[in-house]
């Protein structure tokens, strides 16, 4: 069982103030495939937030929930230097 160790709210927070940065974010898709690109928070609503791509997979949007950062599902990261 995954353990969460911050509270939904303070995650929310979180991103709430990243919105608009360039980040680099890394998804766990399971079996052991990640998918790892660039991209900026666009959004963030009460349950999901939404990802624009800026990297290799075009402008193409992504949707995660809040839990999913909590169950490092989805890892956040500050923007790789070229």
């Amino acid at each position: 069982m995954r353990q969460v160790k911050k509270s939904i709210d303070y995650i929310k927070r979180a991103i709430a103030q990243l919105k608009g940065k360039e980040l680099s974010f890394v998804v766990n898709k399971g079996r052991n495939k990640f998918v790892s690109f660039d991209g900026k928070v666009v959004d963030a609503y009460d349950s999901i937030f939404t990802i624009v791509s800026t990297d290799n997979f075009g402008n193409e949007l992504f949707t995660f929930s809040y839990n999913d950062v909590a169950c490092k599902t989805v890892r956040i990261l500050p923007p790789k230097s070229n």
